[in-house]
This record gives C-alpha cells, sequence and structure tokens, in this order.
C-alpha cells in the first residue's frame, strides 16, 4: 500500500516533535471518547406521518469480501424503497396482513403515509489513508456520490449529480428499485480495505466546509493540510438533500469503522497507515490503563523516563495494516481517529465545527488536538444549501426538519442472535429497540474507553482466540490463531456457493501464495475448507465497535441489524457457479437477508 519510506529519526521528529514533557503531550491527546448520551431529539413529532418526500444514503463498503453481501443489499434495498411507496398492510397488534396498491388496503390498515418522494445516493468508504498521494494506493472517492459499475440506462439517474429520484406520477417506483439495485452490487471490491464509513457519510451529509485535497505543509514534507474546499462535494449535497424530508443513513460493512483525522498527530496521522512505518513503543502505563494521563507515545517523552521508551521499537507480526487501529491507543499510545461523538452530533446537533473549528493548537507543543468547538449551522438542519464555496457554507437558514427525522441504519458486524426477540429461535424478529442492556450486551459498558464488562465474547475485539468462543461455536464456528493479523470474526455464514480462492481472481482470506504466505493462511480459518483447496465457505465480519457506538449514542433514531443474514436463499439458476449467484428473496421471507432491517 503506501510506499513511503521515512527513517525512525525523521518520523519521530514529526511524530513526536522531539522530546516534549508528557503532561503537556497527553493533554492533547483525545483518543479515549467514551459512549456519549442520546441527544434529545429538536423536534417530536413523529417521521412518516404525512406525505413528504424521504432522502436515503447509502454507505457501501467496497473492500474486498463485500461482493455477496453488497447482493443481499441490492436486494433489501429494492424490497426497501417498494415499500416506501406502497406501505405493508397491518392488523391493530401491527402484524403484516398485505401490502396496499395506490395506499389502500383491501385488509388492514397502512402501515405509514406512503411515500411519494425519494431521493437515493450512495457513497464508498474509500476516502484514501490520509496522505496527499494516498489515491495511489489505495482508493479515495472522497465521499462524492457515485452510481456503481452498472451497464446500460438508468432512467432514474442524474448522471451529472449522480442522484437517483423518483416522484409519484413520473414512473413506476419500481424502476428506482431496479437502478438503485444494481448499483448497490455493481459497487464491487475495488475499493480501499482501510474503511472509514463513519467519515464518508459525514464528510458528504454534515460537514460545512469538505476539503478539496490533502496536501503537504509548506517546509514539511512530513505533515499534511486541508487544502481547497470540494465544491463538486457541495453541489451533490444540495441536489441530494431536501430542506423537510425524511433521512435515512443505511450502512453496510463488515469491519469497524476506521476514519482517520488526518490532522491527527500534527499532521502526521497518515504514517500509522504506512506499512513501512514502525510505530514508536507506548509508554509503559498503556498495558495497564490506556486512558489515564501517562498513557502516550514514546514519541512524546524522554526515553528515559520511561522503561518502555528506553527499548528501539521493532517491526513486530501484529502490527498489520487490517489491524492497525485494534487498540491503538493500549498499543501505540495514541488513536489518530475522529472521535465517534462527532458522528452522533453530526446526525442530531443543530451545529457542528468546521475545519478551523475542529482542532485546537496548544501553544507548549504546537500539536493539534480535536475539539469539534460548533460554530456552524449543520446542513442537516438548513432550510437552503450553498451550491459552491462562493456562497455562506457556514451560516445557514434553519430549516423544518428535526434530529426525529433522521435515521441511522447499521448492517454490520454483530450476530444477528443478540438481535433477536428469541436468540434460540431461528425464526425470531429482530427486536424493535434495542434497550440498554441490549447495547451493554453488544459493546460492553464503553469498549472505546476499554471498559468491556458485560460484553459478549462475540463482540470482543481480539487478535487471538477469546474466551468463551469453543470450537464449533453456532455463531463464528470458532476462533483461531489469526498469528495477529486479524481480527476474531464477530458472525459468520454460509456463502451462497463456495469462493475458488485457488483462482487467483479470488484471492482472499483462503488464499496461500506461497509457502511462508502468513496473512492468507487458511490453517483453522472457520472461513476456510480445511481440505488445501483455498476455497472460501463462509463469509464473515468483525465487531463493529464504533459504529455501534454510534447507534447507542443516537437511541431511538438508530437500528441495527446483522451483516450475517438470518435466512438466506439463492436462483437455481446460478447454482454451482464461482461467481455470486444471484440473491433473490422469491418466497417474500420477512427474515431474508437485510429485510430485517
Amino acid at each position: 500500500m503506501l510506499s513511503r519510506v521515512r527513517s525512525r529519526a525523521s518520523i519521530l521528529a514529526v511524530f513526536g516533535f522531539g522530546s516534549i514533557s508528557l503532561l503537556s503531550s497527553a493533554c492533547t491527546e483525545t483518543d479515549i471518547d467514551p459512549i456519549v448520551a442520546a441527544p434529545k431529539p429538536l423536534a417530536t413529532s413523529a417521521p412518516l406521518s404525512q406525505s413528504g418526500p424521504m432522502d436515503v444514503l447509502f454507505v457501501i463498503d467496497d473492500s474486498s469480501s463485500m461482493a455477496d453481501k453488497q447482493q443481499y443489499l441490492g436486494e433489501a434495498a429494492a424490497s426497501f424503497l417498494n415499500r416506501l411507496a406502497s406501505p405493508s398492510c397491518v392488523d391493530t397488534n401491527h402484524n403484516v396482513v398485505g401490502t396496499s396498491t395506490d395506499g389502500v388496503c383491501a385488509t388492514g390498515a397502512l402501515a405509514y403515509v406512503p411515500v411519494t418522494d425519494i431521493h437515493v445516493g450512495i457513497v464508498s468508504t474509500s476516502l484514501g489513508l490520509g496522505a496527499p498521494d494516498d489515491s495511489s494506493q489505495c482508493a479515495n472517492l472522497h465521499a462524492h456520490l457515485v452510481s456503481g459499475i452498472v451497464t446500460g440506462k438508468q432512467p432514474t439517474l442524474d448522471p451529472k449529480t449522480q442522484v437517483f429520484s423518483w416522484t409519484k406520477g413520473s414512473q413506476d417506483v419500481a424502476q428506482l428499485a431496479k437502478d438503485v439495485s444494481a448499483s448497490v452490487i455493481g459497487m464491487g471490491e475495488s475499493g480501499c480495505g482501510i474503511e472509514m464509513q463513519l467519515e464518508s457519510w459525514y464528510r458528504f451529509l454534515v460537514q460545512p466546509d469538505p476539503y478539496q485535497k490533502l496536501a503537504w505543509a509548506a517546509g514539511a514534507q512530513e505533515s499534511v493540510v486541508y487544502q481547497g474546499i470540494d465544491d463538486d462535494l457541495l453541489a451533490q449535497r444540495k441536489a441530494f438533500l431536501r430542506p423537510n424530508s425524511t433521512v435515512a443513513v443505511v450502512m453496510l460493512t463488515d469491519e469497524n469503522d476506521s476514519s482517520i483525522d488526518p490532522l491527527a498527530l500534527s499532521g502526521t496521522a497518515w504514517n500509522l497507515l504506512s506499512e513501512t512505518f514502525v510505530p514508536p513503543n507506548p509508554t509503559s502505563a498503556c498495558a495497564t490503563d490506556p486512558t489515564s494521563i501517562a498513557c502516550t507515545s514514546c514519541a512524546f517523552v524522554d526515553s528515559s523516563s520511561d522503561a518502555n521508551c528506553a527499548q528501539a521499537p521493532t517491526p513486530s507480526a501484529t502490527d498489520a495494516l487490517n489491524t492497525r487501529f485494534f487498540h491503538a491507543k493500549q498499543r501505540f499510545g495514541v488513536d489518530p481517529q475522529y472521535p465517534v461523538s462527532r458522528y452522533a452530533n453530526g446526525l442530531s446537533s443543530p451545529r457542528v465545527p468546521d475545519r478551523a473549528h475542529e482542532h485546537l493548537s496548544f501553544p507548549l507543543t504546537g500539536e493539534l488536538g480535536y475539539v469539534g468547538e460548533p460554530d456552524c449551522d449543520n446542513p442537516l438542519f438548513a432550510a437552503e444549501l450553498p451550491a459552491n464555496s462562493s456562497e455562506d457554507i457556514c451560516n445557514l437558514p434553519r430549516g423544518s426538519r428535526g434530529a426525529s427525522q433522521i435515521f441511522f441504519t447499521v448492517i454490520a458486524g454483530v450476530p444477528h442472535q443478540l438481535l433477536q426477540q428469541d436468540p434460540l429461535d431461528a425464526n425470531s424478529p429482530l427486536k424493535s429497540n434495542l434497550s440498554a442492556a441490549d447495547y451493554r450486551t453488544l459493546l460492553g459498558d464503553d469498549p472505546l474507553a476499554y471498559r468491556f464488562d458485560g460484553v459478549d465474547a462475540h463482540m470482543l475485539e481480539s487478535m487471538s482466540p477469546r474466551a468463551g468462543i469453543s470450537a464449533g461455536d453456532p455463531i463464528v464456528l470458532g476462533d483461531w490463531n489469526t498469528k495477529g493479523l486479524q481480527i476474531e470474526h464477530a458472525c459468520t455464514f454460509l456463502l451462497p456457493e463456495p469462493i475458488d480462492q485457488g483462482n487467483p481472481a479470488f484471492a482472499g482470506e483462503c488464499t496461500s501464495s506461497s509457502a511462508d504466505d502468513t496473512e492468507n493462511d487458511a490453517a483453522g480459518n472457520p472461513n476456510c475448507a480445511q481440505d488445501g483447496s483455498q476455497r472460501e465457505l463462509y463469509a464473515s465480519a468483525t465487531p463493529a465497535v464504533r459504529e455501534l457506538s454510534v447507534a447507542r449514542a443516537l437511541g431511538n433514531q438508530a437500528v441495527v441489524s446483522s451483516i450475517c443474514p438470518i435466512h438466506f436463499q439463492i436462483d437455481g439458476a446460478d447454482a454451482g457457479t464461482t461467481t455470486s449467484p444471484a440473491i433473490s428473496n422469491t418466497t417474500q421471507d420477512p427474515l431474508f437477508g437485510y429485510e430485517p432491517a
């Protein structure tokens, strides 16, 4: 991935500003981000209680291993859009008893008022690696709307803005469903493997002044700065987002969020996403209390003041990019990711920071720390949006949308059994809302502050086998020796068809390209056939800790579902092929694929 090579002396000069006192440097760190309380909604009106527009933003992980999951989402997206226009008919207990026709139920009553005006956008989780030249090493789609890799004309797509749209009477909503489904499936697997799931939608929907690009700071070719404002993004946002719509952000991903703050560590955070960078050791305190002020990087302290810092850092097999942000504060003394409170506030607060108020420069060190001072109007709550940066992008007129009209749906790494009303019943529906106790099972007390009490073993991030997970575990099939290069699974599901990874076109976690290939080693990996065939039999996901932390903060405005389907089936015509078979809910099963979300 990154090929830029730095000497240790150079890295320390940039990453640590030489020798800095422990106290002054530690005060600039904002790595530990405790779970924030659910925000109070700005409005109490129930969404979809009257006919009005709806804007749906799909956030698609397009990294390797996502193709089959995109097919499930494509099917569910089509069903979802069709149901918005033609709601289900329900009885007095809200049980589905039929489907409406032109807003009329033969039996029962409408579950909600039909939506007659829909916008749909798609963004990728690929935002590069936080450096000016990162797009050549990892896809950077800049949080722009994309339409997927599809062929033929898409009647509901505006090719200029990349917004899909439909209004009642213009054409059949089934065309919108077809176009969006094809685009979701067409996202593919060529995206960046360091996914920035949260930052992608935040930059598109919320950031008042999204940067055009990153550049090397003048006279400091190790530190990055923001450059310009992305007028293309502002134009797409204006075309997509209506001031009076209900907004749904629907995220699909199989990994934990890795949203890096490019200006963290004074613009040198990109180093932590370089394969050639050997991170400095953490101070000794990090091993026992990562949240303490004494836990920081040895780059920030006098090496003689700490036993860990007196030892030179060495490359480690557990420093793979795929796991670089796993417990980063504990392992490296720093964590350059944005705090999750940034994202919970982004979907609920009328004011958010622009770039000039995101970071605070500390005079003793010159180092930047994230503070997120809300000084601008949040575009999500504005009556009118700027078309480009020549207009006022900070002071916006207040619109009618309240926080109760904004929903955040996470389809990610979590066992569906932990979300079902009866975890022992494979046919049990999902809980309508998650309680504080449910979230404690999913996350523990606060995983971002290293407080894991109460968490289910499947949701505990780990690079080694976890207590409580035995061989043949029904949810993950068992843990294995990842050699510190992968995170143990949160959930697993049988692939519709095995992937022959002996074929280079399907290289993945079950492929061993040579005898000494340690990262892609099928031995013991429960996803892989253990007969030496390099076939991948199961798909999986790792715990979505940061995404679920945002959902917990948003309370009832969030919907959580598993990326590992409860039920699935495939069309017989594709059986036995090595390509992804067509995934179709032919029986209208409410627990099929991602229908439960």
